[in-house]
C-alpha cells in the first residue's frame, strides 16, 4: 500500500485534532481527556510505524522480491513494536553501518536540542514516552494519564517524527 502526502497530512490533522480536544478536558481525571490523551498516542505511533513500514517494505522490494516477503512477514508482528531499539536492529539487518549512522545522528539531534535548551531534549526518551502511552492505552482501555498534556504529547510526536526521519535517512539506498 502506498500513502499519499494527503493521508500523511491527514493524520496529522487528525493528531491535531484530538490534541485540541484534550485541552478541552482540563480537569485531570476525567476519562473523556485520558481517552483522547490514548487515542492521539495510538494515532500517532500507528502514523509513524505506517511510514516506517512502507519505506522499509519499499527498499526491500527493491532489493529483490524474497528479501521483500521475509521481510513483509516480519514486519506484520511490528505491530507496536516500533520502539527505538527495535528500529536499530532493523537497520542492522539491511547495513552494518546503518545502525551507527542513526545512532550517529541521533546523538547530535540530542545535542543540538541540548543546546538549544528544547524542552524534552532527549529525543529517544520522549518517543519511548510516545510508546509507554500508546501501549498502556492500547492494553488497558482505563488507563489515565493525568501529568501528560497536550504539549507534551505535542512534544513526544515530533521526537518520534524525527526518530523515523532519522531512521528512514539511514535505510541503504
Amino acid at each position: 500500500m502506498k500513502l499519499f502526502a494527503s493521508e500523511i497530512n491527514a493524520a496529522d490533522t487528525l493528531i491535531d485534532h484530538l490534541c485540541v480536544r484534550i485541552d478541552q478536558y482540563a480537569a485531570v481525571g476525567d476519562p473523556l481527556r485520558d481517552r483522547y490523551v490514548g487515542f492521539c498516542a495510538v494515532t500517532a505511533a500507528a502514523h509513524i510505524e505506517t511510514l516506517v513500514k512502507e519505506k522499509v517494505l519499499d527498499f526491500c522490494y527493491a532489493q529483490n522480491k524474497y528479501l521483500y516477503a521475509v521481510i513483509n512477514e516480519e514486519l506484520r508482528r511490528f505491530n507496536g513494536r516500533i520502539a527505538y531499539q527495535e528500529l536499530r536492529a532493523l537497520l542492522g539487518r539491511f547495513d552494518e553501518l546503518a545502525d551507527k549512522r542513526l545512532v550517529g545522528i541521533v546523538e547530535r539531534l540530542k545535542r543540538y536540542r541540548a543546546r538549544a535548551a528544547v524542552p524534552n531534549s532527549d529525543v529517544v526518551v520522549a518517543y519511548k514516552s510516545l510508546l509507554t502511552i500508546r501501549h498502556s492505552f492500547s492494553h488497558n482501555i482505563n488507563a489515565t494519564f493525568p501529568q501528560v498534556t497536550s504539549a507534551d504529547l505535542r512534544a513526544y510526536i515530533a521526537a518520534s517524527k524525527r526518530i523515523a526521519s532519522a531512521f528512514l535517512r539511514c535505510i541503504p539506498k
